[in-house]
């Protein structure tokens, strides 16, 4: 298999940067809707991607992917979203919040899945941007859902569920760099969310069409 270009590289990232901000702005609004003003006060209830680019997870480590494994997978997230939950109800609030920016991008790649399935011809020029941005959102929900680092959102559900040492709590921690390049070099686990991803797409064409 030949390696990506840097047009292809490009294209990828430039739907990236959308979708990753729909992500972050659901959930700001998950942490406005259950009573934390953090985000609001940080303007991040907002569509403009300026307020939730994150210099690392949004430029660096995008291109470091491409250039490390010469893939197209869209690893990356954008500015973590600041919350703070109820103490009435600390584990349900950070579960709900956890949750909310990775079922926003599986909500958009089904979306997007029908909407391609159900108005556009197989021959349609627009096929291939809506299966491709489909595929980057689906990607960004499963990745952040089943990666249990920060900032993905499964170490906020790891969080939310066991109780675990303070200093590992700082995504700053020293350790959490190492082990972004670890998985920068664990490609098996990036192909097989890419893998789980196109699963979920396929499928989801294939109940439309059963039920069209």
């Amino acid at each position: 298999m030949s390696s990506p270009s840097f047009l292809q590289s490009l294209y990828i990232f430039l739907l990236f940067i959308p979708l990753v901000t729909l992500h972050e702005v659901a959930h700001a609004w998950a942490a406005h809707w259950l009573g934390d003003d953090e985000a609001e006060d940080e303007g991040r209830l907002t569509l403009n991607p300026l307020s939730h680019i994150d210099i690392w997870g949004t430029l660096i480590l995008p291109v470091l992917n491409f250039v490390l494994n010469h893939s197209l997978t869209p690893l990356g997230w954008g500015r973590p979203v600041p919350f703070t939950p109820d103490e009435r109800q600390p584990r349900l609030q950070m579960v709900l919040f956890a949750v909310a920016g990775p079922l926003a991008s599986l909500l958009i790649a089904v979306i997007l899945t029908a909407c391609r399935t159900l108005f556009l011809a197989p021959d349609s020029t627009w096929c291939n941007l809506l299966d491709t941005a489909a595929f980057i959102s689906g990607f960004i929900g499963l990745s952040h859902l089943l990666i249990p680092i920060p900032p993905f959102d499964g170490w906020l559900l790891l969080g939310a569920f066991f109780r675990l040492p303070e200093e590992l709590m700082n995504p700053g921690n020293v350790w959490w760099f190492v082990a972004f390049f670890v998985l920068l070099s664990f490609t098996p686990l990036l192909s097989a969310i890419g893998a789980l991803t196109y699963y979920v797409l396929a499928h989801t064409e294939h109940l439309i069409l059963f039920l069209k």
